[in-house]
């Protein structure tokens, strides 16, 4: 159900909005709940929401023109969702394929709350300067039973139920034998984690037009900061049944990681006619950013009380100083990030009645510094990279109710500076992770064609994309 109100001055607006659906309809949009597809399990969404401004009376573009707007938004949705997977992974030549099973159901709910302030002005009929700090806040939690099986051939010649007959008891000594035979591990998984981020952003900048035939200048600026805390739980058992001794193993883990981050920017626009119709467009702008994480992973089990046979409620902690006793050091780790980018933006835009085409290239310029700390590795990393990103775009009124709009991007892409380092990740033994210093950047080439057009006799619209990515060094 939707509820729209607004109320209408020649200089005000103000909007009130609610919406309560559970369609997986995240957002308030006329004519009715929309249905799509996906996986995403059964979703139910809650928002409401207030928007107005109010102006001065003078027109847009009019010297001493001013307003003020602003929005507040609440969003609310919760998720049940179940899925089952089977999978067969082909190796090399050499090696058999790997086959697994999976089935898992998760609860997840998500709240969040926004607020913005848009402040516009005119100092006189060729400037304009605008403001706008936003303050957002989001919480979340989830919970998830799962289990899984791996096996070295395939489970269906064995069994019409591969999983549900690896857990039709709780040992997994009493696992039928001809499905042991091709059983490599089984894995019953229970894990929880709440989120909680705040948000402070803002936003300002003047633009003054230089004469009326399209020269301007512009001068932009930004902050950034953010602070947060993820918690997360984790009980596990595995059984190797390929192993001759430590066939199972017990996993009860704990981890929170507190991240901060802040950044600033700024950036200085010039546009230049050249002849009729053609613009020179440049930009230069720096961006500085700092980010910072520490994971801390505790391994309860290695605790008294908590290991196989655990006597705690799932979720809780041990009190005192025996949660730091549980450390797990080898796979706890700290980061922080330092990132100095400079962009420099130039392009030409020809610009009539029909056609909008521009054509430019980015060059990026970018420092990195990441001061990481993983079991007995303490270092300091620099990277310089020089980033180049051609844009070409053409938009084509082919008529006045059809358009076609092509454009090309092409891209560079650094591998994390983390993902580069030499370090292993065991933290769950089924997913090992291991860094790779010899990982190269990638490139990408990206096409999007859209045509779109309107019969007005027959009140009929058609519309088409295309889209096609190439990516070397993936």
């Amino acid at each position: 159900s939707n509820v729209f109100i607004n109320r209408l001055t020649d200089n005000t607006r103000i909007s009130a909005y609610g919406s309560m659906n559970n369609v997986g309809d995240r957002r308030f949009r006329g004519g009715g709940p929309r249905f799509q597809s996906g996986g995403s399990g059964l979703t139910a969404n809650k928002s409401f929401g207030l928007d107005g401004f109010w102006n001065n009376g003078k027109k847009e573009r009019e010297g001493g023109f001013f307003q003020i707007g602003g929005n507040l938004r609440y969003n609310y949705s919760n998720t049940d969702a179940l899925s089952r997977s089977n999978s067969e992974t082909f190796l090399n030549t050499n090696s058999v394929s790997s086959f697994s099973n999976s089935a898992s159901h998760s609860f997840s709910n998500r709240s969040s709350f926004s607020a913005e302030l848009n402040l516009k002005w005119n100092p006189d009929t060729v400037t304009s300067v605008y403001f706008r700090p936003d303050f957002s806040h989001s919480e979340s939690k989830s919970r998830s039973d799962s289990k899984s099986a791996t096996f070295n051939s395939d489970p269906f010649e064995v069994t019409a139920n591969p999983l549900d007959s690896m857990f039709m008891t709780n040992s997994a000594i009493n696992v039928m034998p001809s499905l042991a035979d091709i059983a490599v591990n089984r894995n019953n998984r229970l894990s929880k984690s709440s989120s909680d981020q705040d948000n402070v952003e803002l936003d300002m900048g003047i633009t003054r037009r230089l004469n009326n035939k399209g020269r301007s200048i512009s001068l932009d600026g930004g902050f950034n900061y953010s602070k947060g805390s993820n918690e997360s739980f984790s009980l596990s058992e595995i059984y190797y049944f390929q192993r001759t001794t430590d066939k199972e193993v017990y996993s009860n883990q704990f981890s929170t990681t507190p991240s901060k981050n802040w950044s600033y920017n700024t950036r200085l626009s010039y546009s230049e006619p050249l002849v009729d119709k053609l613009y020179l467009q440049t930009s230069y702008g720096f961006r500085y950013s700092y980010s910072n994480s520490d994971r801390s992973l505790y391994q309860l089990d290695s605790l008294s009380g908590w290991g196989l046979g655990n006597l705690h409620d799932f979720g809780t902690l041990p009190q005192g100083d025996s949660l730091n006793m549980a450390l797990n050091w080898q796979n706890s780790q700290y980061a922080t990030y330092k990132d100095y980018v400079h962009t420099i933006n130039v392009g030409l835009r020809y610009v009539n009645e029909d056609v909008n085409l521009s054509a430019g290239v980015r060059l990026q310029p970018q420092n990195t510094k990441l001061d990481y700390q993983k079991n007995r590795l303490d270092t300091v990393v620099t990277r310089n990279v020089f980033n180049v990103s051609p844009d070409v775009r053409l938009r084509w009124n082919m008529d006045k109710f059809t358009r076609l709009e092509l454009r090309y991007r092409g891209n560079s892409s650094q591998p994390s500076m983390t993902d580069l380092l030499d370090v292993t990740d065991n933290s769950d033994p089924l997913f090992i992770t291991k860094g790779n210093p010899g990982l190269k950047p990638s490139w990408s080439n990206n096409f999007n064609l859209h045509y779109n057009t309107y019969i007005q006799e027959h009140q009929r619209s058609f519309a088409a994309d295309a889209s096609f990515q190439q990516v070397s060094n993936s």
